[in-house]
């Protein structure tokens, strides 16, 4: 496995769990763009593009499209489609995510096997608790030593909601041409991201919502399906997880790194 997979899985743990357990299909998660915020509900589309720079100098381009609910209670659900092209080749994947902030568990819904596969983790206020969802961007190339600078980008309008913006450059000390950088518009107030734009060494990655509605969901999305079966899948720890790959001079995703 590689380090970005198991860096990225270190950051959504239950994907890693279920990759290494389970050998489920390693197409990258949905961006974590919705938080968990009691007493907000929302639905709403997610679109993303990564585009990826392959060791081979070929190119991948990876579609992500998700449909994301946040229920009044701060539960959240993600059905979400990736297909990724390469060269004459495409390959698709589709799973839902289930998130409960108050048991700390994360589900995987495989509607082909009709199987939940379950991970409990950190509770929402607990120390380690993670939102669920991928990072926004990737990984950098390690041997540099990283700098980086902010820049506050004022406000916009997506969807009918105001967003501040920020913008996050990183720069190889040893190579000033080395450059990654990261836009993201959120709001703190509803805990959302309304676009992110990013673009590094190895590629760039956009994700956007759209269709946003403020209406309650149906309590029964974030549901396990009563004929799916559940299986619980233990949590690794950080050192057994590290061990299949070394996160050693890479920044993470999320205003860390990029594709």
């Amino acid at each position: 496995m590689s380090g970005w997979l198991v860096f990225a899985g270190l950051l959504l743990f239950p994907m890693l769990a279920l990759a290494l357990t389970y050998d489920i299909p390693t197409h990258t998660a949905a961006a974590g763009l919705v938080d968990s915020l009691p007493g907000t509900p929302l639905s709403l589309e997610q679109v993303e593009e990564r585009s990826h720079r392959l060791a081979s100098g070929q190119s991948a381009l990876e579609i992500i499209t998700s449909k994301v609910y946040r229920h009044s209670s701060g539960k959240w659900r993600v059905d979400s489609e990736s297909r990724i092209i390469s060269g004459q080749s495409s390959t698709s994947d589709s799973r839902t995510l289930l998130i409960d902030p108050s048991t700390g568990s994360r589900v995987v819904l495989l509607s082909s096997e009709k199987t939940a596969y379950r991970v409990f983790g950190p509770k929402a206020g607990e120390k380690g608790f993670m939102k669920g969802g991928a990072g926004i961007g990737g990984t950098l190339p390690s041997g540099h030593r990283w700098t980086n600078t902010t820049e506050a980008l004022g406000k916009r309008t997506i969807e009918g909601i105001e967003f501040q913006g920020r913008r996050v450059v990183l720069s190889a000390e040893d190579d000033p041409g080395l450059t990654s950088t990261i836009e993201r518009w959120y709001s703190d107030r509803l805990k959302l991201t309304g676009l992110a734009v990013a673009s590094g060494p190895y590629g760039t990655h956009t994700a956007r919502i759209q269709h946003l509605d403020w209406g309650e969901p149906d309590p029964a999305l974030f549901a396990v399906p009563p004929d799916y079966k559940i299986v619980d899948v233990p949590l690794p720890s950080p050192d057994s997880a590290a061990g299949e790959g070394s996160t050693k001079g890479r920044k993470g995703d999320d205003e860390k790194g990029t594709s």
